[in-house]
């Protein structure tokens, strides 16, 4: 892979990782992946959303926000190819 120049943080790197959750999308992907491929129950779904906003507003962290969530989803590969 050719040497790529970056300034500041990117420097070397070969990736950026960027949420765009919320940012320049409406919604949030991984909410929308669960609703529509887990067939969560409706309280399940709102548990969902507050383990989001807990998340973004910072009284959680994102780990334990995102693992939250999926342990509530459990999506399958399968669910999420559809």
């Amino acid at each position: 892979m050719p040497h790529v120049r970056h300034s500041g943080y990117a420097r070397g790197m070969a990736s950026i990782l960027f949420d765009f959750d919320s940012t320049l999308v409406p919604c949030e992907s991984l909410e929308q992946l669960c609703f529509k491929s887990c067939a969560l129950a409706p309280e399940r779904e709102a548990e969902l959303a507050a383990l989001t906003n807990a998340g973004m507003e910072g009284s959680i962290s994102f780990e334990q926000s995102l693992r939250a969530r999926l342990a509530i989803a459990r999506p399958s590969l399968e669910a999420t190819l559809e």
